[in-house]
Parts: structure tokens; sequence; C-alpha cells
């Protein structure tokens, strides 16, 4: 049997287990099936480090296999007029753009941008507290949940990526080798310990650039030279460190695996 953990299951980040009963109760069934897998594969280091220090004796099954991408996914389209942001994703608590949209709002209110020369768009998911507060941004387009494909042609025809994320180790936002695939200069608004192959890519020549959740000065910054670039056709692109990381890779290194078994 293969198990995989595309989240952490006792520390899973969205439904947490306050309850001592019900944490008695994952933990057990946690252990038993952990160790009954022949294989284990997770999605992120944090996860695989967790489940080795509660079970030490399932450390020589268990491998990382995070969420990939494929570059043809990623081919250069053609970019709007318009100085445009783009994020993907759901928007809920630990991702609330509230401060970043601050961020951008000042710099219109500073007569730095104009408000018709940008906009930022919001590609997936807006949970209700969260979209009422978006619209009233004039700058912000909500495209709401599209078929994958669409969604990151829209994404990958911006200009500059946001990614929002705060709390635990645990929230890992998925989509970070698609963010790094798509070549586009990348504002984190937000820490966590989940976004460490961001933080290795920005180490290695990507640009991006990871800002305190309330820093509101230093992203308004940061946009505002990506934005001057823009002016300037100058806009920044990198390219992703993780080769390894396309799905054809990752789908070779299961086989691999359930071949071994």
């Amino acid at each position: 049997m293969i198990m995989d953990f595309r989240d952490a299951w006792l520390e899973f980040p969205f439904m947490p287990y306050r309850d001592k009963t019900k944490r008695t109760f994952v933990s057990y069934w946690e252990e038993k099936i952990t160790n009954f897998a022949s294989v284990i594969i997770v999605v992120d280091e944090n996860i695989k480090n967790s489940l080795i220090k509660k079970y030490p004796r399932i450390s020589k099954k268990i491998y990382v296999l995070p969420n990939g991408y494929d570059p043809d996914d990623f081919i250069t389209t053609t970019k709007p007029a318009v100085f445009t942001i783009s994020y993907i994703g759901t928007v809920r608590e630990e991702r609330d753009p509230e401060n970043f949209l601050q961020a951008v709002n000042q710099l219109i209110l500073e007569n730095r941008i104009n408000k018709k020369d940008l906009m930022v768009k919001f590609i997936g998911h807006i949970e209700d507290r969260y979209l009422q507060k978006i619209k009233e941004y004039t700058f912000v387009n909500t495209l709401g949940h599209l078929p994958y494909h669409k969604a990151i042609k829209e994404f990958s025809s911006s200009h500059c990526a946001l990614l929002i994320t705060t709390g635990s180790e645990y929230f890992f936002p998925s989509r970070q080798n698609e963010y790094l695939a798509s070549g586009l200069p990348i504002i984190v608004c937000g820490k966590s310990k989940g976004i460490h192959l961001l933080e290795e890519a920005f180490k290695k020549g990507c640009p991006g650039w990871i800002y305190d959740y309330d820093d509101i000065e230093g992203m308004k910054n940061k946009i505002y030279e990506i934005y001057q670039s823009f002016k300037n056709a100058k806009i920044l692109k990198g390219e992703t460190p993780y080769k390894e990381h396309t799905r054809e890779n990752l789908t070779k290194k299961l086989a691999e695996l359930i071949e071994k078994m």
C-alpha cells in the first residue's frame, strides 16, 4: 500500500484537532496506517520531518514528491497594456490580501501610479467575507474559479505575481512550482515555513521578495520599483531552479517507487 500525504494529517491547518479525544483518535490511526504502508509519499519536507520525528521507524520508506508543473503550460503570452499583478488560488483567512491591496492603493493615492494604468487580478475561489472587501478596490478584477489551463494562462500573462501566506510550516502553498515556472517576479505577502521552495529559489537568483504581512511600506516600494521597470519596458523575468519538478519527472519517480515495491 502506498500512502500519500498531500497535506499533513494530525497537523492539518484547515481543520485543527484541538479536542484531546479527537487528537488521540487521529494520532492512533496516523501511526497505525503509516506503519502498515509499504511506501509513504509526502508533498513537502516539513511533513516528512514531522512524521519521522513521531514515527522514526518509517524513515527508510518515506519520500517527498512535491506538486509539480508542466513547462508547456507557461508558454509566453501577450501581456496586457496596463501593469498587471496576479494572484492564483483560494483567498481565505490565512491568505487575506487586505494589506497588499492597501499598499497598492496608497501608491494610487500618492499619485505615483495612475489607477487606470494598473490592475490586480484574483484567479480562484474567494470566500465571501473577503470578496466584499476586495471589491471595494476599483483596480481589482476577480475572475473566480476557472478551468486549469485558462487560469494558468491568465496568471502567466501578468507582469508580477502575488502570493499570500501566513501560519505554521504546514501552511504550504501548493502552487509554488507553478509560480516559479511562470518566470514572473513574485511578491510574497506574509511569512510561513511552508514557502521554503520559494525562499531557496529567491536565494538562487529568481526575482522574488518576501515581506511580513503588515509591511505595507516595504511592499509598496517594491510594487513601485517593478512598475517603473514595466514603464521602461524592462520587466524582470526569472527561471525556475527546479527543473526536476516537472510532472513528467515526478510521475517517473512515482513509477520507480511502485516498481520498487
